[in-house]
């Protein structure tokens, strides 16, 4: 028995008109057999002389491109070298120990700055307490506060007091 445009039975249930069709067959939705057809090659033909429109493709040609997988050329899920991965966790624990090292130096330098700040604000008070006769407060006090303020460094209400009655004793 042959069909309607002359092929036999067997031959015309294979092939497939629409995309419809090719996406119902392939279980996919149309815009993505679209983009398969656009980006990985799925094999469909168009009536001559049309770049856009009606599609057909035979299920014998759709089940071959299946099976030879693009899919898993272009997606292919590589098992990463484990000599890469213990070079790779050796550079991460020596970045992690440079940081650490780079911490102490910060820590360190500032509190050498949070020293050095503190020796100039005392060369400055007993310099004014020398000049003036008495020990600088106000604008001064409030200038000190900018200068911590400005380096991060954090005094706490109690070590101002101190600072204070410091600057008394002189």
């Amino acid at each position: 028995m042959t069909s309607k445009v002359g092929l036999p039975e067997s031959a015309s249930t294979q092939i497939l008109s629409g995309w419809k069709d090719i996406a119902s067959y392939l279980r996919k939705g149309v815009r993505t057999v679209q983009r398969y057809e656009r980006v990985l090659g799925l094999p469909v033909r168009r009536p001559a002389g049309k770049p856009r429109g009606s599609v057909v493709a035979t299920k014998v040609e759709l089940d071959a491109w299946v099976m030879a997988s693009p899919f898993r050329e272009s997606y292919q899920l590589v098992r990463p070298n484990p000599s890469h991965l213990n070079a790779t966790a050796e550079a991460i624990k020596d970045g992690v120990a440079k940081m650490g090292k780079l911490r102490e130096e910060i820590n360190a330098l500032r509190a050498d700055v949070r020293e050095s700040v503190d020796q100039l604000q005392k060369s400055v008070r007993d310099l004014l307490t020398t000049v003036s006769g008495s020990p600088p407060s106000g604008p001064e006090e409030e200038g000190r506060r900018m200068t911590e303020t400005a380096l991060g460094i954090r005094v706490t209400a109690d070590q101002r007091q101190e600072r204070t009655l410091g600057n008394k004793v002189h």
